[in-house]
Parts: structure tokens; C-alpha cells; sequence
């Protein structure tokens, strides 16, 4: 009997650790899980490809010959991309002197033409304005190749003398985390 009783206390002790064991790493277990889940998640990095600018021309419009940079965005995502409001992006000017942005939010000075809607891969043009008069009149759509071909090449020259520390435009989408590069196209079309 004396035997039994060391047997049926060594099984109860021995499951007694065994539970308190068991216990103690699935606490751990599962704090672990919760600590790992409730960290702060890093930010999903910019991504540059999604949408794509290519420069276009610049031309002058309205009455005062403010300046308009026209570029097509190409969607080369699977999915829809827009923009509706202007709270939806920041967008801002690039500064070559500077190496720095100037701007983030549309005023009147700098802005872009918006609802922007394009289709998974599609392209789409958009004007980007630029509230600065010049006294260049953009063609109307009777003049000749040759006075539309002067005239854009007299402004890019203008633009690349007058508004040298301008050097693109970059817009952020905060919500996709799109980041819009638009290049300085005119200081390559002199």
C-alpha cells in the first residue's frame, strides 16, 4: 500500500508540474501573440510605380497667359485609381536650388485639375496650373504647325530662363501611398 500511495503521489505531483508548465508557456503563448499584434506597424512605403507622369507640352491659357504644364498619367495598376477631392492628395512643387518641395496643398497659385479618374491600365491627361502671367497667347486651333511649334518652343525657353529653380512636380496620395512624379519635360525641349 505504501508503494501505491508514493505511485499516486508521484502521477498527482508529477501532472501538477506538468499543468503549471503547460499554463505558463501558453500564457506566454498568447502574451506574445497580443504584444506582437498591438506593436505599431510600419508605414507601406511610397509607391512610385503605380501611377506614372509623362510630360506633355506647356501652353499658356486664360486671360492673363498663366502657364499650364499638360502631362499624361498612366494607370498601371489592376484597379481604378481617383482622385475627388482635394483633401485626398498632397501636391507640391519640386525645387531644383533647394532640393526641396514647396507647396502641399492647391491654392491658387499651383494646382492640378481634379476629379482625376483612370481606369486600371489606361492613361489620362491633366493640366497642372501654374498662376503665373506671361504675355505668351497660346494658338488658336487654326494656327499653323510652324506658329504652334514657335510658340511652345518660345515658352519652354522662357520657362528654362525666367522659372529656373521650378524643376517638376510631385504629388502624394496619403490614402493609396502613391507618390505621382511629374519631370521637368520643358528643360529638355529647348
Amino acid at each position: 500500500m505504501d508503494v501505491e500511495k508514493k505511485s499516486w503521489e508521484y502521477f498527482a505531483l508529477r501532472s501538477a508540474f506538468f499543468g503549471i508548465g503547460f499554463s505558463l508557456i501558453l500564457i506566454i503563448v498568447i502574451g506574445g501573440y497580443f504584444w506582437y499584434e498591438s506593436r505599431p506597424k510600419p508605414q507601406k512605403p511610397w509607391d512610385n510605380n503605380a501611377i506614372v507622369a509623362f510630360y506633355d507640352i506647356v501652353d499658356t491659357r486664360g486671360e492673363n497667359n498663366t502657364i499650364v504644364f499638360r502631362y499624361t498619367l498612366e494607370n498601371k495598376t489592376d484597379y481604378d485609381y481617383s482622385i475627388k477631392d482635394k483633401s485626398d492628395f498632397l501636391f507640391y512643387a519640386n525645387l531644383n536650388k533647394q532640393r526641396s518641395l514647396s507647396g502641399g496643398t492647391i491654392d491658387e497659385y499651383l494646382n492640378i485639375d481634379y476629379p482625376i479618374f483612370i481606369p486600371s491600365k489606361h492613361r489620362l491627361r491633366v493640366n497642372i496650373n501654374l498662376n503665373y502671367s506671361t504675355t505668351f497667347i497660346s494658338p488658336t486651333l487654326i494656327s499653323s504647325k510652324e506658329e504652334k511649334e514657335k510658340h511652345f518652343k518660345e515658352l519652354n525657353n522662357y520657362i528654362n530662363t525666367e522659372i529656373t529653380n521650378l524643376d517638376g512636380f510631385t504629388l502624394f496620395d496619403e490614402t493609396k501611398r502613391y507618390k505621382i512624379e511629374f519631370p521637368a519635360g520643358w528643360k529638355t525641349k529647348q
